[in-house]
């Protein structure tokens, strides 16, 4: 029994937020064109790609890949892109956010830890956040 494979590569992409407490989508799923390898080894534009999880699933007879993703651009824009492999249906991305969302959860504290130095000050804990005044100087003494 032969099964057709729905393209080679499907790519979408949800922005991300980062914070202390938590790290989740801050919007919707939109598809992307696959990458080139200028985009992946190139270009500007990607400043960080952080390999957060692979796994396979299983459609009727056939095993495909995906693969989660935290973009960073150079503007500093944060996303996560999922990208999946010879899928021989097209993907329900609904189906799959507690399942990312889990990833993240997991993966929290080092994320935030990993965004902390590429960003330093970008994030700050609320006992800090406080006692800084509007200069940007701790106003602890």
């Amino acid at each position: 029994m032969s099964s057709l494979i729905v393209g080679k590569l499907a790519c979408f992409r949800a922005p991300l937020s980062i914070s202390k407490r938590k790290v989740a989508t801050a919007g919707s799923w939109t598809p992307l064109p696959p990458p080139t390898l200028y985009d992946v080894l190139i270009s500007p534009q990607l400043q960080t790609r952080v390999r957060l999880h692979t796994w396979k699933q299983q459609y009727r007879n056939t095993v495909f890949d995906l693969g989660l993703s935290w973009v960073s651009t150079s503007t500093h824009t944060q996303y996560l892109e999922l990208h999946v492999w010879k899928s021989p249906t097209p993907i329900d991305i609904d189906s799959l956010v507690l399942y990312i969302q889990s990833i993240l959860n997991a993966q929290h504290l080092q994320i935030f830890q990993l965004y902390q130095h590429m960003h330093p000050g970008a994030v700050r804990s609320e006992s800090v956040a406080a006692s800084v005044g509007n200069e940007g100087a701790n106003q602890s003494d």
